[in-house]
């Protein structure tokens, strides 16, 4: 059975509560960390106008919410700072089984630069058929 390489991700910014949510008007930090092209290929979302990556998560997020996303490409171990919003919810019990969790739109000449970086690196994987974690 082969691997499922899913984003790994961590919560930067610790909060008491059971729900991640941002704390004193600032947005949460999430460090998002791709292995490898197919990873960052499912995860993914080109059809936004400014790029954004699905975070998975069972942590309730409201649309519109910040997050500022700390996202190491593969073959880099470096992380690039991201501003984003939440523009995309997939409920933890989709009806279509998908993997529960908010999609990020990137913010920004951050964004910008780092939505032009992924394209890059995934090349045609953009428009593969295989299925991403919201297509």
């Amino acid at each position: 059975m082969a691997e499922d390489k899913s984003p790994q991700v961590q919560l930067a910014v610790s909060n008491t509560g059971a729900k991640e949510k941002a704390t004193a008007g600032r947005p949460s930090v999430v460090s998002l960390n791709y292995p490898d092209k197919k990873s960052l290929q499912k995860a993914y979302m080109p059809f936004l106008s400014g790029g954004g990556l699905f975070l998975p998560t069972t942590t309730q997020r409201d649309m519109n919410e910040e997050i500022f996303l700390l996202v190491t490409l593969p073959e880099s171990d470096k992380p690039i700072p991201v501003p984003g919003v939440v523009v995309w919810k997939t409920p933890a019990k989709a009806v279509d089984g998908k993997q529960p969790g908010v999609g990020i739109e990137f913010k920004g000449r951050e964004g910008n630069t780092l939505r032009t970086r992924i394209e890059g690196l995934l090349g045609t994987r953009i428009t593969s058929s295989t299925p991403t974690y919201t297509m």
